[in-house]
Parts: C-alpha cells; sequence; structure tokens
C-alpha cells in the first residue's frame, strides 16, 4: 500500500474530535492501516466505518476491531471486544422500517369497515371537508374547552365502535 494514497484516504478522520495532531503520530496512523488493509477499497471502507460508528478518535485498536469486523487483516492481527464496541462492532445491516399494507380502497383511517365510518363520521361532525391524518399524530392542545355537546358526539361515536350501542 502506497502511503501516499494511504494519507489522503484517510484525511476525513481528521474530523474525529481528539483525533491526533502530531505528524509522527499521523504517519504512524498512515502505516498502521497500510499493513491492516490489503487494498485501498478496504482503507476506504475503514475510513467511512469509522466515521459512521464514532464521533471521537477510537484509537487503533477500535479501528482494529471496526476492519476485522469485515475484513482479514492483511497483516494477520485479529481482534474481537474492545472497551468501545464489547460486543463486537454494530452492523452494517440498515433497519428497515416495516411496510404496512394499502387500506382497502374507500376506507381513509383503517381497514376496519365500522371504525373507517366512526372515524369519517366523527370527522364530518367536526366539520372536516376531507379527512388527512399525518402519518404519525402528534399531541395538540385544544385552545376551548370542549363544550358537554362535544363530548357526548365524542363519546357516542366512540361507544359505536366499541359496540357498547
Amino acid at each position: 500500500m502506497n502511503p501516499k494514497v494511504v494519507a489522503e484516504l484517510c484525511a476525513e478522520l481528521t474530523l474525529l474530535r481528539f483525533f491526533p495532531s502530531d505528524e509522527n503520530a499521523r504517519a504512524a496512523l498512515v502505516l498502521l492501516i497500510g499493513r491492516m488493509c490489503s487494498t485501498e477499497d478496504q482503507v476506504r471502507w475503514l475510513v467511512q466505518r469509522t466515521l459512521n460508528t464514532c464521533n471521537e478518535w477510537p484509537g487503533p485498536l477500535v479501528l482494529r476491531q471496526i476492519l476485522c469486523s469485515k475484513f482479514k487483516p492483511a497483516d494477520g492481527i485479529e481482534t474481537g471486544g474492545t472497551s468501545a464496541f464489547p460486543d463486537g462492532a454494530p452492523s452494517e445491516k440498515r433497519i428497515e422500517a416495516p411496510t404496512m399494507p394499502a387500506l382497502p380502497p374507500g376506507h381513509v383511517v383503517s381497514a376496519d369497515r365500522q371504525l373507517d365510518d366512526a372515524v369519517k363520521s366523527l370527522a364530518a361532525s367536526k366539520g372536516f371537508k376531507r379527512l388527512a391524518l399525518p402519518v404519525a399524530p402528534t399531541p395538540r392542545i385544544l385552545k376551548d374547552p370542549l363544550t358537554a355537546e362535544q363530548r357526548a358526539t365524542i363519546q357516542a361515536q366512540i361507544d359505536r365502535v366499541m359496540g357498547k350501542v
């Protein structure tokens, strides 16, 4: 591995808090990474993975642990858990949000026809011409307290949906 190329590829690591500022320490780090990595692509991956998992300079042992989580080190020195990652480096797998099945045609908030109709009815009684709910409902503070009539209407809708009527 060409040390100049490794040094250029490792430049992004200076974004980490407490990254060594001493030139000799940086030169030693470049040589270490050059010994650990077999290819420039491995150096690129190591730099990006370190930036994605660390806010502060983790030190050479954790750097080696991150590399060993995906590649066999070129120098043959493998490492397990450290104080930074006792169970090993975090997984690279992305966690996908669960997908919800589409609502049946004509439904607005629920596949349950009775519940969907109750919500539509309640929205209409509140003067909504078109029901559009946010993806994630957010709490809101009512400026005016509900009147007794409004409370009774809401309770009747809830009772109807819950099968109490």
